[in-house]
């Protein structure tokens, strides 16, 4: 993805946008706009690079935290019947 991000605006070198922005070069799209897509992708490639490096930041306390799917073990739980 970021190879291809990379890549992109060499194609505004072309002949074929050329024809529909005449001040285009290389990495400078001149008149036209390149769009939220681009930079939507190029945002997108950035949070999937740092957000795993962020994750080891997470609070996870899963020893601390009472299972709700195990009876006490004190002996004094009492079943719910629902008939």
């Amino acid at each position: 993805m970021i190879a291809g991000l990379a890549i992109y605006p060499l194609g505004l070198d072309t002949k074929f946008v050329r024809h529909y922005c005449s001040s285009a070069r290389m990495y400078d799209a001149g008149d036209c706009q390149i769009g939220w897509s681009y930079l939507l992708g190029i945002v997108g490639t950035s949070l999937a690079i740092f957000t795993p490096f962020l994750s080891q930041y997470t609070d996870l306390n899963l020893q601390e935290t009472p299972d709700n799917d195990q009876p006490p073990q004190d002996g004094k739980h009492k079943p719910t019947s629902f008939v």
